[in-house]
């Protein structure tokens, strides 16, 4: 069973909206795309997302059956970059940075950022 998701990440006129428990990176192999995990009950499901002229191209695992068993895609903002969106903010998303799903409102934050050295940044909420 998916949790909710209160957060997700937007931009190049896309809105990402993947399955939690997630965790979305900016991919180093495509320029400009973001990579997906999702661990379902059946194990970890993968999904590319790639800018396209305000659409998009997408790429999954062999593991993968399709894109919408990772995520969902609407439409969002025209800026040339990703940004991570709430329900109540947006902010930047810092390179290198992996946006993981928390188990909010229980946790204080709506997500994390996890750095390269698994070093965790956090918005905490009153």
């Amino acid at each position: 069973m998916t949790k909710h998701v209160y957060a997700h990440v937007a931009g190049f006129k896309l809105a990402v909206i993947p399955r939690a428990p997630f965790r979305i990176m900016i991919s180093k192999e495509a320029l400009n795309a973001i990579d997906v995990e999702y661990l379902s009950p059946n194990g970890e499901l993968f999904a590319r997302v790639i800018p396209d002229n305000g659409g998009y191209k997408s790429k999954v695992d062999q593991y993968t059956p399709s894109l919408f068993d990772v995520l969902e895609i609407g439409s969002g903002p025209d800026i040339p970059h990703w940004r991570i969106e709430t329900s109540v903010f947006t902010c930047y998303w810092p390179v290198d940075y992996a946006v993981v799903s928390t188990n909010f409102p229980e946790d204080p934050s709506p997500f994390d950022l996890v750095g390269p050295n698994m070093e965790m940044i956090f918005i905490q909420t009153p």
